[in-house]
């Protein structure tokens, strides 16, 4: 290492933060650790999405013995060979779909779970520690799925599991957005399609593997990459200097640079608070400077979480035994992640959104029009592309938003709705098909009325993280 000595005898974050600029991205070091982060959505995708696809469901079905559907109106037409036929097929699709709808009221209890106090947790004691340890335990219950042979001891094990798998998700994000610079930061949204790569990993898996502990087995060897990423991840530097972490700061820039950074005569606070009094104080500066905008961006996350899951449970309902969900869900949500690009360099994030939401309002009045059932399917395709445009907005705007000591804990906050989303949609879905047009008219003016309140958020576009101190 080439010893480099700050001009300065106390600490200058804007000096120090030049510094980790200028190592932290753009290295083959910053490549690694953006495919280390990749691997959080798609092992999450692999886990929770096990019950989701035709493939894994049958599996799980045919291990448990399960007959989720009342078919006793099919009892007099089972009489013949086509009958028959049309009433195994009646039980099979019934059985795919209510334990879709069942398994996604649990799937959202456990995202929410952990989004909330993987957040506020990583705030508190830093996130490395917090995403390594809830990686270790994530793995470990995948592991004990492959003895459980109660279903209902499975599905507590799932909501767990879920948890613990998206308390990494969530810090790691954070983690990561906190490692790149303001021209950088983009990439932190295109680790989320790894999502979609798990997706298909897990249906070709299931097709390839008919045998429910092989495909536990599998979900839990892939956990095991996310704990070597999550060790092998760097703690954030932005936590450390937040948290008068100097000298374990500058060993993370010595670290990362193959340079000695030493600062003369550094003194360092050493103030211990308890936990409760932090987060007192964390909460009370959300309440008290930024509770307008934190309201306004939940505001604008409960609109676009609703439209998107939504959307994709719709289609599961009626295309959940055909291949053309698949492909139109995916080829939509790939397609929402590539129309981010324009918009966020032509409008910013929050213009951006705005947009976004004009474009959703008009694809609900254009469903109204139309008033034909078979055309929703491509009403439902550009709802999951715009939703999925819209919430990645939303995350990018929860980053710039808030300071360090809040940033997990709010960006927390924006998880835990998506995952309410998830739950109320899963509920309401059956609704929704019998007053379809009700659901239009509530897109509408969600979409055009309250979407219009992301343009009182302040300008983010090409700004450095926030990172002043709680005192």
């Amino acid at each position: 290492m080439s010893p480099v000595i700050f001009r300065e005898s106390q600490l200058s974050e804007r000096e120090f933060f030049e510094e980790y600029n200028k190592h932290s991205t753009g290295n083959c070091w910053f490549l690694l650790i953006y495919i280390l982060r990749s691997f959080a959505p798609l092992c999450l995708a692999v886990q929770v999405e096990v019950f989701e696809y035709p493939g894994s469901v049958d599996i799980y079905i045919d291990e448990f013995s399960i007959n989720l559907n009342s078919s006793h109106r099919f009892a007099n037409n089972n009489s013949t060979e086509q009958g028959y036929t049309r009433l195994q097929s009646f039980k099979r699709e019934a059985s795919q779909k209510n334990l879709v709808l069942r398994m996604s009221v649990f799937k959202s209890i456990g995202l929410c779970l952990g989004a909330l106090i993987g957040g506020l947790f990583a705030d508190l004691y830093g996130r490395r520690m917090v995403s390594f340890y809830s990686c270790i335990v994530w793995n470990i219950l995948g592991w004990i799925w492959i003895i459980i042979h109660n279903k209902h001891v499975l599905e507590l094990a799932f909501v767990v599991a879920v948890a613990f798998c998206n308390i990494v998700n969530v810090v790691t994000f954070v983690t990561f957005g906190e490692i790149t610079t303001k021209m950088s930061r983009l990439l932190v949204i295109y680790t989320i399609p790894y999502y979609l790569l798990g997706v298909l990993v897990l249906d070709y898996t299931s097709k390839a593997i008919h045998v429910w502990q092989y495909l536990i087995g599998f979900i839990a060897s892939t956990n095991c990459i996310m704990i070597f990423a999550c060790w092998y991840t760097p703690e954030s530097a932005r936590w450390l200097i937040n948290k008068n972490k100097i000298k374990e700061a500058f060993q993370v820039l010595n670290e990362i640079s193959g340079k000695l950074y030493t600062l003369p005569e550094q003194q360092e606070e050493n103030v211990k608070l308890k936990k409760t009094t932090i987060t007192y104080q964390m909460m009370l500066f959300l309440f008290t400077n930024k509770l307008k905008h934190f309201l306004i961006i939940c505001l604008s996350m409960v609109i676009a979480s609703l439209n998107y899951n939504f959307a994709k449970l719709r289609a599961v309902i009626h295309y959940v035994d055909t291949d053309e969900f698949g492909l139109l869900s995916i080829g939509a949500e790939a397609i929402g992640y590539l129309f981010i690009i324009p918009v966020y360099i032509f409008l910013g994030k929050t213009h951006g959104l705005f947009f976004i939401y004009i474009l959703l309002s008009l694809a609900a009045v254009v469903a109204l029009i139309t008033h034909e059932f078979g055309r929703e399917i491509y009403y439902n395709t550009f709802c999951i592309l715009f939703g999925t445009t819209a919430v990645c907005l939303n995350w990018l705007i929860f980053l710039d938003l808030f300071p360090t000591f809040l940033r997990a804990t709010t960006m927390g906050c924006s998880f835990f709705i998506f995952g309410l989303a998830i739950a109320l949609s899963s509920l309401l879905v059956h609704k929704v098909e019998e007053y379809r047009e009700c659901y239009f008219y509530v897109t509408f003016f969600l979409t055009a009325l309250f979407g219009v309140t992301v343009l009182a958020l302040p300008r983010s576009h090409s700004q450095n993280l926030p990172n002043y101190k709680l005192n």
